[in-house]
C-alpha cells in the first residue's frame, strides 16, 4: 500500500512506536531504555544506523517510481493518467485540482523533488520544462539563473512550446538589464545548438550509474547524511547479530553503565563496584583492574 499512497503523520509514528518497543523488547508490563534515538536506529548501517527502514522515506521512494514509470514507459494505465489527468498539459505543468484521487495528489506533491534528479536529452521537447528541468547546462536553468527564472512569465512551458514560438518572444515582468540581458543571450546562444526532432525526451536519474531509476538509489539519497560509520567492519564479523548490535552500542556510547544511567535520571551510586572508580564505558570496557585481568587471561588463552 506505501506503494499508491502517502503515508499519514499519525500512522507513521503510530507503525515506529510499536517498531521501537519491539526493537528495544519493550511491552506494557516492562518498560525499558531506548538507548539510541529511532532516526539514527533508521539510518544504513555504513551511516551509522542498524538499516532499519525509515518508514516516511521508503513511501515517497516507493510513490517517485511512478513518475519514472510515466516519463519513460508507455502502457494502459500510463494511457488512463494522461487522458484522465494531464489531457493537454505537460507533465511538469500538471498541479492538483478538485476531484483528483488520492494517488495522484499524494504523487504530485513528490514530483519536483524526482524531476531534480533527472537529467533530460530533448527529442520532441514536450516532457522537458524550459526553466525547472535539467536538460541543458550544469543544472536546470531555474537553479543557475534565478534572477531570469522570477522574472519570467512563461515558468512552465516546455522547451517544445518556448522553440516553437520563438525564443525571443519570451516575456518578462520587466525590461532586462545590461547582466540580464548578457545571461539571456546566453541561454538563447546555448538553445541554437538544439533541434527538435520526432524522438521522445529521454530521461537519465543522476544517482545510479545505468541512469536506471531505483526505489534503494533514491532512498538512500533521502537518508543521506554525508557520514561514514568508521566501523563498519564490526557487521562483517562472525558472530552472533546480538553481539554485534551490542557492539554497535558500545561503539556509541548508548549502553548503561552509571554514568549513562545518572544521565537518565537514575539515583545510585556512580563507583564502580569492583575498584571504586567512576563507572563509564571506557572504565567498563578498559581500564577497570577487573577488566584488565580479564584482558589479560583472553591474551593468554589465545596467544
Amino acid at each position: 500500500m506505501m506503494s499508491f499512497y502517502g503515508l499519514p503523520i499519525g500512522v507513521n509514528k503510530h507503525m515506529d512506536f510499536f517498531r521501537a518497543r519491539l526493537l528495544w523488547q519493550e511491552n506494557d508490563q516492562k518498560k525499558k531504555y531506548h538507548l539510541v534515538k529511532w532516526s539514527e536506529v533508521c539510518r544504513p548501517k555504513d551511516m551509522g544506523g542498524l538499516g532499519i527502514q525509515n518508514l516516511t522515506h521508503m513511501n515517497k521512494a516507493l510513490l517517485c517510481k511512478w513518475w519514472w514509470k510515466l516519463y519513460t514507459t508507455e502502457g494502459l494505465w500510463q494511457d488512463i493518467i494522461l487522458k484522465k489527468y494531464i489531457r493537454n498539459k505537460n507533465l511538469g505543468s500538471v498541479s492538483v485540482k478538485q476531484g483528483d484521487s488520492q494517488f495522484w495528489r499524494e504523487i504530485l506533491k513528490h514530483r519536483d523533488h524526482f524531476t531534480s534528479l533527472c537529467k533530460f536529452t530533448v527529442g520532441k521537447g514536450d516532457k522537458t520544462r524550459f526553466w525547472e528541468d535539467w536538460w541543458i547546462g550544469s543544472a536546470p536553468l531555474s537553479k543557475n539563473l534565478p534572477r531570469l527564472y522570477d522574472i519570467c512569465f512563461d515558468k512552465k512551458k516546455t522547451v517544445k512550446e518556448i522553440l516553437d514560438n520563438g525564443i525571443d518572444n519570451m516575456h518578462f515582468r520587466r525590461t532586462l538589464t545590461r547582466d540580464s540581458r548578457v545571461l539571456w543571450e546566453h541561454i538563447k546562444e546555448a538553445c541554437s545548438s538544439v533541434t527538435l526532432n520526432e524522438d521522445n525526451d529521454e530521461v537519465k536519474w543522476t544517482l545510479t550509474k545505468k541512469g536506471v531509476y531505483t526505489v534503494k538509489s533514491f532512498y538512500r539519497h533521502l537518508i543521506e547524511n554525508g557520514i561514514r560509520y568508521p566501523h563498519l567492519y564490526t557487521w562483517k564479523i562472525k558472530m552472533p547479530p546480538r553481539v554485534k548490535v551490542f557492539m554497535w552500542l558500545a561503539l556509541k556510547n548508548s549502553i548503561l553503565p552509571k554514568d549513562n544511567l545518572l544521565r537518565r535520571g537514575w539515583k545510585g551510586d556512580d563507583k564502580c563496584p569492583f575498584c571504586g572508580h567512576k563507572e563509564n564505558i571506557n572504565h567498563l570496557f578498559l581500564s577497570c583492574s577487573v577488566t584488565r585481568l580479564l584482558w589479560n587471561i583472553l591474551k593468554c588463552a589465545f596467544n
